[in-house]
């Protein structure tokens, strides 16, 4: 099974920042066009962001618990194929 995954770059605190400021990338690159295209769609963001699961304190624990959670998310996904089909 060829399994491909978005890359994803998660920053580790030390200290939480008192203020905490957000860029967004809001282009991509379409390769069928071969050019770079805005993201029009709306932004959403949750109103409160649990800072404990960046510090680099919590970085096995966070680590441990988000590989726990893709390897039930895959063997949710098996389970539903193998009930589809």
């Amino acid at each position: 099974m060829d399994i491909k995954q978005k890359g994803q770059q998660t920053p580790w605190f030390e200290s939480l920042p008192a203020v905490l400021i957000f860029s967004l990338g809001r282009y991509f690159f379409n390769g069928t066009k071969g050019e770079t295209e805005k993201l029009n769609m709306r932004f959403h963001f949750p109103r409160t962001i649990f800072m404990d699961r960046y510090m680099a304190s919590n970085y096995d624990v966070v680590s441990n618990l988000r590989e726990e959670r893709n390897r039930l998310r895959n063997e949710l996904a098996d389970i539903r194929a193998e009930l589809k089909g």
